[in-house]
């Protein structure tokens, strides 16, 4: 009977709206502290009856722990039955890569989507960056710049975020000889991609992770610098004002980097990485949270309806902001290690959550979620069979799109996801527009402007008929 009350217990739904107030992260004493109790010699009798009956209170803790369990086995994988619809695959154009991966995915309209990435020699160590657009009917590629040394380094776009057609920013990095990376920033203007220079900000290394584009002249980037290989990174976060890039002050305890950033106005912004920082229109404050945590997606709804996503060191983690607290909220567990990349809010309410687990050392699996107000529902992987990852998602009207990668054999493809809604049924891609033929991506890098980055020069360019 008391396993059954504590079930009954257990099972009682979460209140809506997402949050789970006895799990607020608020910093607390570590869990070591519980597991190594110092022994004691008892004194008395009734210190020895104190410790008798505090060993029959933990034995009963241990037994309801097992009984709750099993009132909550393993999640099972998803079935089509279950969930509204599924995702289907979209055919990508062929870069002529063995690596290409797309790590970012911005929406303007139902027929103007740009993702951003990179692609080059496997495993990226030569790369020059990626840029995809969509016309409302197929992907296309992009011409896109790259730093001053394209054919010896790499050149990589993380993010991607516009205003209106002919105002869409990408930001990343290039390396500068060795494994010295520089932040790298564009701009698209309508017709063609440009370099616009970054300050320099750190003696060994910065990078760009994320971009925020609210209006010619209202431009957020954010992520990290190194002062010298043997120290921890530092975030930074830099405002476009229309001229020039403006770094920004931020609190003295900030750590590492930054890697999403989402508002809601100009007033009402979040940044994500190690931490969690809130902007109200005059400064930057942070947010107590785990520091064994790491954050790689934010969406904002609402002044009191914010979710972040990433990992807490093992396993998938959100949080929902309620308006005056973080709140963790929990999430079903595909299988393996998971990691939750990136989120988007729907007008409806839904938010969304992709990113990718392993079952095994050797191949990822792409990972769904959807929260409708009372809990996470895990979506069926639409490649079940296939190494795969997804790193973007944005809503496009009616539609959502997911952006990553997909590996056979060594190589590694753009993968483009869509949802509509659509009945369920196999992995194939959808049967939708196939792409046209395209120029290979070396004859179209070959004619991307290659302007200055952090002073005035040419890039490099591409070799005629090879990659490198």
């Amino acid at each position: 009977m008391l396993k059954s009350q504590l079930c009954a217990l257990h099972e009682q739904p979460l209140p809506r709206g997402g949050t789970v107030s006895p799990l607020s992260l608020e910093p607390g004493p570590r869990l070591t502290s519980f597991l190594k109790p110092q022994p004691q010699r008892p004194e008395s009798l009734s210190d020895t009856l104190r410790l008798h009956a505090s060993a029959v209170a933990a034995l009963l803790v241990v037994t309801a722990a097992i009984w709750l369990s099993a009132c909550n086995p393993a999640p099972q994988a998803p079935t089509a039955d279950a969930v509204a619809g599924c995702w289907k695959q979209i055919p990508a154009p062929t870069v002529g890569a063995a690596y290409t991966d797309l790590t970012a995915i911005h929406a303007l309209s139902p027929d103007d989507v740009w993702a951003v990435g990179s692609a080059g020699t496997p495993g990226g160590d030569l790369s020059r960056t990626l840029t995809m657009h969509w016309n409302g009917a197929q992907w296309s590629i992009v011409p896109s710049p790259n730093g001053p040394n394209p054919d010896t380094g790499r050149n990589s776009l993380y993010a991607v975020s516009g205003s209106s057609p002919d105002n869409v920013w990408a930001v990343g990095a290039y390396t500068r000889g060795g494994s010295q990376f520089r932040s790298l920033a564009m701009r698209w203007d309508g017709s063609r991609w440009s370099i616009v220079p970054t300050p320099d900000l750190g003696e060994h290394d910065d990078e760009l992770k994320a971009v925020l584009a609210f209006g010619p002249a209202d431009v957020w980037a954010v992520g990290s610098y190194l002062t010298s290989e043997q120290v921890d990174g530092h975030m930074v976060i830099l405002h476009w004002d229309g001229m020039t890039w403006n770094r920004q002050p931020l609190p003295l305890n900030v750590t590492h980097t930054l890697l999403s950033i989402a508002a809601r106005a100009p007033d009402d912004i979040w940044a994500v990485g190690t931490q969690v920082l809130h902007y109200n229109g005059k400064n930057w404050r942070i947010l107590p949270t785990d520091e064994s945590a790491y954050f790689d997606g934010v969406t904002v709804r609402g002044k009191d309806d914010v979710w972040i996503v990433g990992n807490d060191g093992s396993n998938a983690l959100t949080l929902h902001w309620d308006g005056s607290r973080l709140n963790i909220v929990p999430v079903p567990a595909p299988a393996g290690q998971a990691f939750l990349h990136e989120t988007v809010a729907l007008p409806n309410g839904d938010i969304w959550a992709v990113g990718e687990a392993v079952d095994d050392p050797a191949r990822r699996g792409a990972v769904i979620m959807k929260w409708t107000g009372e809990s996470w529902t895990l979506y069926p992987n639409p490649l079940p069979d296939v190494d795969s990852r997804l790193q973007g998602v944005t809503q496009a009207g009616g539609s959502l799109w997911a952006v990553g990668s997909q590996s056979t054999e060594g190589n590694s493809k753009a993968l483009f996801l869509r949802y509509r809604g659509e009945p369920c049924g196999g992995g194939k891609p959808h049967a939708g527009a196939v792409p046209a033929p395209q120029p290979t991506l070396h004859t179209l890098l070959h004619a991307a402007p290659q302007v200055g980055l952090h002073s005035p020069g040419s890039a490099g360019r591409i070799r005629q008929g090879q990659w490198w």
